[in-house]
Formats: C-alpha cells, structure tokens, sequence
C-alpha cells in the first residue's frame, strides 16, 4: 500500500438497515456518519494501524434503527462490527484496535 492511502473502502446506508449479515464472520465494518469528530478518530486509529476494514456511512436519524438492529447498547456511533461482536464508541474501539496483535503494542492513545 502506498504511503498515506487508506485501506477503507466507503459504502453508503440510506435506508438505516443493517443486513443480518454484517453481524457474522468477515471484513469488519465501520458504520459512521459522513462528518463527525468520532467517527474520524476511529477511521484514524484503524487506518494507523492498517486494519482492513470497510466504511459505511449512514445518515443522522437512520442511524438510530440501525444501532438497534446491529445490537448495540446505545444509538450512538461509531460502531465496528468484527466477527459477529459489535464495538461502539471511538475509544472502544481504539481500545480494541490496541489489542490487535498486527499492532506490536504500538499505543494510540497517551497512558
């Protein structure tokens, strides 16, 4: 991969409907809205540490039906969807990309 390209791929979600599918085994997604402080930390936090991952951008208010059906505990996102688990909030999943061991202890945040 060339220096400062990305590994996200991008896909929209108009209709705030979540497949049940993205809730089994493959390429982890990352639902976003398209401006927001915390989604971009952790498109940031997953990109520093080359985690392949596919974005998908939802509109405010549909996000609250979709946060639902993927299982999260609020409505808030970000929310990454890996292996059947769901990880919402930017620091969780900061906090998960962490402990990926691709990421040799690499620290994204101060201790």
């Amino acid at each position: 991969m060339a220096s400062g390209a990305h590994s996200r791929t991008a896909a929209v979600l108009l209709q705030g409907d979540a497949p049940a599918r993205d809730r089994v085994r493959g390429e982890p997604k990352l639902y976003v809205f398209a401006i927001s402080h915390y989604c971009e930390k952790a498109c940031w936090a997953l990109d520093r540490l080359d985690v392949d991952y596919r974005i998908v951008a939802t509109a405010p208010g549909l996000h609250l039906r979709l946060a639902k059906k993927l299982g999260a505990r609020r409505s808030s996102l970000p929310i990454l969807v890996v292996d059947g688990r769901c990880i919402q909030g930017s620091s969780e999943i900061l906090d998960w990309a962490e402990a990926l061991p691709s990421s040799h202890g690499a620290p994204l945040t101060p201790e």
